[in-house]
């Protein structure tokens, strides 16, 4: 073998052990990212349940799913973005924006476009939204979903077969409202009241709450005399709502009026007059 035959095997050799070397380095590149594996992360959402991170099925896919304190999988791992929790319920945000929601044993409570937490007083009820249906939801009591809605202060008003039912905050169905029934909207206090006028060229008008309970009932000059107060209503479909200051022979609830001293020292002397008449009149 002549010298020149000596360099150019010395430079096959050479070229072959370098593309050994880098398949080597390949090979023990991917084995040491087998014996690593896929790590999940994990994150408390509340007290009692962690958010875990799983691989999916294509190669850098991060699926999330739910575990309870005992590790048992309540919400198996999924193409969600986040999850969140709540005392109550389990949301899972979708990448398409709509909102899974679940129980707390993992069981479905529905899918919608928004799903939003809300409070009156010391009730919490849920808003959910899905195209034209709005749906309430309670913790304790059945859904109501309706394409028109009113939130009062103490009530909401639903629309369902063309009839406005009144629900107070815990889901309960309280009322039907009448067919010719206003709403009256006090501006300073936000309490709500309920007219009903009767029929007739000059009808007289009943005032009840909302729960249906009669407050009283305004002769036919003071129910025209209160019209007039009127602005223009607010329109949710059939429902008119009239924010006003109510007059004071408004009552906006069955409790008894609250007189001021003039008034209770006018009623002490309507009194006398009455004895006094009834004494020496009779």
């Amino acid at each position: 073998m002549t010298s020149d035959s000596y360099f150019y095997f010395f430079i096959i050799i050479s070229i072959s052990m370098k593309q050994f070397s880098i398949i080597l380095a390949v090979m023990l590149a991917m084995l040491v990212s087998a014996c690593g594996g896929f790590k999940s992360a994990e994150t408390p959402i509340n007290g009692t349940l962690t958010a875990f991170t799983a691989e999916g099925k294509a190669s850098g896919d991060t699926l999330i799913g739910v575990k309870n304190i005992q590790g048992d999988i309540v919400i198996e791992p999924g193409d969600y973005t986040s999850i969140d929790a709540d005392e109550n319920l389990i949301f899972c945000n979708r990448p398409n924006g709509t909102v899974t929601v679940c129980r707390y044993d993992g069981t479905d409570y529905g899918t919608y476009d928004t799903f939003t937490r809300s409070a009156s007083e010391n009730n919490v009820f849920y808003i959910a939204v899905s195209g034209e249906i709005t749906t309430y939801c309670f913790v304790d009591a059945a859904q109501i979903a309706c394409r028109r809605s009113y939130l009062g202060k103490n009530n909401f008003f639903a629309e369902t077969d063309s009839v406005w039912n009144v629900y107070d905050y815990t889901g309960n169905k309280v009322w039907s409202l009448p067919q010719s029934a206003m709403v009256i909207e006090s501006v300073q206090t936000g309490e709500l009241i309920i007219a009903v006028p009767e029929k007739g060229k000059h009808p007289k008008c009943a005032l009840y709450t909302t729960e249906g309970k009669k407050i009283q009932t305004l002769s036919a000059s003071r129910w025209r005399n209160f019209k007039k107060q009127f602005s223009q209503p607010s329109e949710v479909g059939t429902l008119r709502i009239y924010r006003v200051i109510p007059p004071k022979y408004v009552r906006l609830s069955i409790a008894p009026p609250v007189l001021s001293a003039d008034e209770i020292n006018q009623v002490k002397c309507n009194l006398y007059t009455k004895k006094y008449m009834e004494h020496y009149l009779a």
